[in-house]
């Protein structure tokens, strides 16, 4: 109804400001645009066709919403200011619900529309969803949700999360919101994307097909390898790549570094690099981004496109370097497994190799140790003599201790957390103890799921301190209500039994409801009051003084009362005329 057009200028710091389009008129009162010739809640009108509000009448002259409905308040009008209706449903029993038939416009409850003229339904809009016949807003990431279609667009309701779930390919706004093995790409493309070593199978991230398996397309495989056709085939090392140790994983050889799915050899000093990992040991790349050339680390220099060791220069020529040191071009050079510290050249120990405190050093992110041996630092594995980052649950690894606190490496080949513990932001938590907050599956602890945001009990357990903890079957010992078998419960609010309930019977633990004449039975005490368990036709008899009536044992009845059947009288008497009555050569006694 309106548009933002320039005022004409005094100054060049002059505002803009909102005004009425064409065939729209301004009204003061209510700050709002309506058509030209319309009138709006509250004015003045002769008919209801002159009315802007299709919710409205022209009654008394003025323009007034239609029974069952009522004026925007301002918050509700400015909330949405560009939707013309002023009039919104106020007595809902005057409404059609969602779900339920119409036949025109401005039937249905707030939210909703009519889907035809004849025989249409009330249908909530694409932000809304049907609860119980109302049209309510659709539930945000992260909130609970009790079924589906009660989530925004591209999220789910998962009854074992406790709550909506962003699916992967979606967008997000934090890393929690997204669905398992899926974190949110915050600062970059602000989508739910899988985490390395997984893949989206369409809902879900899954993870990545090892080298030399079954896959299904592009896209499914590890790291440096790809499915040979995208209908079916197995997962093939790129180019240069090689199975490392047949486990599944792909990796370039020592001496290659990846490129655009290729091993190529390291670049030696000089050589025009793109990126890191590119160049020799000791020299890194002058350009992350674009073209850069391979230059020396800081106390490294060029030696043949290698980089070695710089020892403090100004000796004579040719060589009265330190022990362990050649002259190369005029300067010391640390021989190689030698590294310069303080004018030295110290022998560079690997991990898990003997060292000496005085005399070795030990290679990058590892120290000599009280029991002389090169041990990798906290958050560090041994990696081939190299000491390396540990992995996060998701990454690769190929044998035990190379996975963070709390993680193994899987079957797999993949970094897992230890059972107790889930997987949150590359650490391994402890999993959460029953009636704790929850926000995602495989966060509870055993015998408990993720349920409208806190870890609950499965049915056939209860909580104790926090732990799930099978039911007790009828007659074994329990501390309070709630711990027995379904049909049972505690003797005692502070310690007994677990009996059966009244009408119930107990069975190998268990408790069954009684049965009733003529129903199969194999002991006493499963039928009813005053019935038995027959040895003949092992079925629930009434017993001696009483007949069966309505799946009941009712007592027989005396001479001279009512009856309507057979056996329903004492012995010796049969009903006859609706009467108890003796047989012949019988009298009543009493």
């Amino acid at each position: 109804m309106a548009g933002c057009v320039k005022e004409q200028p005094n100054n060049a710091l002059s505002p803009t400001k909102c005004i009425c389009g064409k065939n729209y008129r301004t009204v003061e009162e209510f700050e709002t645009c309506t058509f030209d010739g319309k009138q709006i809640i509250g004015e003045n009108c002769t008919a209801k066709t002159e009315c802007a509000d299709s919710c409205a009448d022209c009654s008394n002259g003025v323009c007034t919403c239609k029974p069952g409905h009522r004026p925007k308040t301002d918050a509700e009008f400015w909330s949405n200011p560009t939707d013309a209706k002023l009039c919104i449903v106020d007595d809902y029993k005057l409404a059609i619900d969602a779900g339920d038939p119409c036949t025109g416009k401005n039937q249905c409850v707030g939210n909703a529309t009519c889907t035809a003229t004849v025989s249409g339904v009330c249908t909530c809009g694409d932000k809304f969803y049907n609860d119980q016949g109302k049209c309510v807003p659709r539930r945000d990431a992260g909130s609970a949700c009790f079924g589906s279609g009660q989530c925004v667009e591209n999220s789910e309701c998962s009854s074992t999360m406790g709550g909506t779930s962003i699916l992967p390919g979606f967008p997000c706004t934090d890393y929690w919101q997204c669905a398992q093995y899926a974190e949110c790409d915050v600062g970059g493309t602000w989508l739910c994307q899988c985490i390395p070593g997984y893949w989206s199978n369409g809902t879900h991230c899954v993870p990545a097909i090892k080298a030399g398996e079954v896959c299904g397309g592009l896209g499914q495989c590890v790291a440096n390898a790809e499915c040979t056709t995208n209908t079916g085939g197995t997962c093939d090392c790129d180019l240069d790549y090689y199975n490392l140790r047949g486990r599944g994983s792909c990796k370039c050889e020592t001496g290659f570094f990846a490129n655009n799915g290729k091993c190529e050899p390291v670049k030696t000093v000089g050589q025009v690099c793109t990126g890191r990992g590119q160049c020799v040991e000791n020299a890194e790349c002058s350009s992350r981004f674009g073209n850069g050339n391979c230059e020396c680390n800081p106390n490294f220099f060029d030696v043949q496109g290698q980089c070695k060791s710089e020892i403090p220069a100004g000796l004579p020529w040719p060589n009265q370097c330190v022990t362990n040191a050649q002259c190369v071009a005029g300067t010391c050079v640390c021989d190689s497994g030698f590294v310069e510290r303080d004018g030295k050249c110290q022998n560079q120990v690997p991990a898990g190799q003997p060292c000496s405190l005085a005399t070795d050093v030990c290679v990058d992110n590892a120290a000599c140790s009280a029991s002389r041996l090169c041990e990798c630092s906290t958050g560090y594995f041994n990696d081939a003599g190299k000491c390396a980052v540990l992995r996060k649950p998701g990454e690769s690894c190929t044998g035990v201790g190379q996975c963070i606190e709390n993680a193994d490496c899987g079957p797999t080949d993949l970094c897992e957390c230890e059972y107790g513990y889930y997987a949150q932001r590359g650490q391994c938590l402890p999993k959460k103890s029953a009636g704790d907050p929850c926000s995602a599956v495989g966060q509870c602890m055993d015998n408990a799921e993720c349920r409208q945001g806190s870890c609950q009990c499965n049915p056939g357990f209860y909580v104790k301190q926090g732990v799930c903890l099978p039911v007790k079957d009828e007659g074994q010992p329990c501390g309070t209500y709630g711990q027995c078998v379904d049909n049972a419960e505690c003797s005692s609010p502070t310690g007994g039994v677990c009996i059966c309930d009244k009408g119930f019977y107990a069975e190998a633990g268990k408790c069954y409801p009684i049965k009733k004449p003529d129903e199969p039975c194999s002991g006493d005490g499963q039928c009813i009051p005053n019935a038995f368990c027959s040895t003949s036709t092992n079925k629930c008899t009434c017993s001696k003084g009483f007949y069966t009536d309505n799946a009941d044992c009712l007592p027989v009845k005396d001479a001279g009362q009512p009856c309507d059947a057979v056996g329903q009288c004492v012995d010796n008497a049969e009903c006859t005329g609706g009467t108890c009555k003796c047989k012949n050569g019988f009298y009543p006694d009493g």
